[in-house]
């Protein structure tokens, strides 16, 4: 059976942006006897205890990730995303978690529908790679509708 890897339990909390206190709150950990609900899931995270089905799925559903990570050998790398102009090097937004989660499903969907075109052995898209910024988007955009309208009427 594959085994949890709590490396990447913590690189799934803190990459959502997330606390101890705040992640164990949000996954109903309560507060014992003998340990609070931080100190159970910094437990987790150092590979003491193995966390149930139940609490992982949590996990996936907190942290915006799918299950399958946190059996991954160790965390994925970030992504490179450019350059954020909205902050001062060294800042961070708030929404940064949450545009990295969004660049990551997208990035997914993408790898998807590449595969099922490759699959289909579909004909490659004439506006593929022929688009320059000095187009403008507008260009760029009409001549992808053009292309969709004709394969509709196929």
């Amino acid at each position: 059976m594959p085994v949890v890897n709590p490396k990447v339990l913590k690189w799934a909390r803190e990459t959502a942006g997330l606390s101890l206190e705040d992640a164990a709150r949000k996954l109903g950990l309560k507060e014992t006897r003998t340990k609070t609900g931080k100190e159970k899931l910094a437990a987790f995270e150092a590979g003491e205890k193995t966390p149930t089905q139940q609490l992982l799925s949590k996990m996936a559903q907190q942290y915006r990730r799918s299950l399958l990570v946190f059996y991954l050998d160790t965390p994925p790398a970030k992504g490179d995303r450019g350059q954020d102009f909205r902050t001062l090097p060294g800042e961070k937004l708030e929404e940064d978690v949450l545009l990295d989660v969004l660049i990551r499903d997208l990035k997914s969907r993408q790898a998807i529908v590449k595969s099922l075109r490759e699959d289909e052995d579909a004909e490659e898209l004439p506006f593929v790679g022929s688009a320059t910024r000095q187009q403008g988007a507008e260009t760029v955009a009409q001549s992808i509708r053009s292309v969709i309208r004709t394969s509709w009427r196929h």
